[in-house]
């Protein structure tokens, strides 16, 4: 979640055939219960750091074993695939990791806020700094929620506003973007052993 700025459901959800070549595949199907908010599919490419805890061996690994999704131990409720894990991270992973914050901070912070910290990082850190890296970011986490896009504009507003190229197109390139994530956090811990 913290490094595709996708929802909590649409990443519960994913099946295998969802991870191809370094690329993870939102998709709006109904039919495996798998839903966008706004209906369209779209790709994320897998963040280095996520390759290097292991994601694509831990994909490939799910397939092998015959599971078609990769969580498959996360269960439908609700039409959602999410539910249950987001009970489980507001039970376990809150009380656990986040010490010190209130009752009313503590409510406040659920899976969706993995997704807000991906978008903002992008936007406190300088890196959308005109149209073409905004579109980037939108192509990567699907739309922007309004409060998000109020925090975008007023960072391209007070920054110098270029499109390269004017009026000839652009090329989205979600890589390049995808690549400057950094929250300078150590993963080691994670890696199996």
């Amino acid at each position: 979640l913290l490094y595709t700025g996708a929802r909590s459901n649409e990443i519960c959800g994913l099946r295998c055939d969802d991870i191809s070549d370094g690329v993870i595949h939102i998709r709006n199907r109904p039919e495996y219960n798998q839903r966008t908010k706004n209906t369209k599919d779209r790709q994320v490419p897998i963040h280095a750091a996520l390759l290097d805890l292991g994601f694509d061996d831990f994909c490939k690994a799910q397939m092998n074993l015959g599971y078609d999704r990769i969580f498959p131990a996360l269960k439908l409720s609700a039409g959602k695939w999410n539910v249950n894990y987001g009970k489980q991270f507001n039970r376990s992973f809150k009380t656990k990791f986040l010490v010190g914050y209130t009752k009313e901070q503590l409510k406040a912070k659920d899976l969706h806020t993995f997704r807000k910290t991906c978008i903002f990082w992008f936007v406190k850190s300088g890196k959308i700094d005109n149209l073409i890296q905004l579109a980037t970011l939108q192509s990567i986490v699907g739309h922007v929620e309004a409060v998000e896009l109020g925090s975008l504009q007023a960072s391209l507003q007070s920054s110098q506003l270029t499109i390269e190229g004017y009026g000839g197109g652009f090329v989205v390139d979600q890589e390049s973007l995808i690549k400057q994530l950094d929250y300078d956090v150590d993963l080691s811990p994670l890696l199996t052993k």
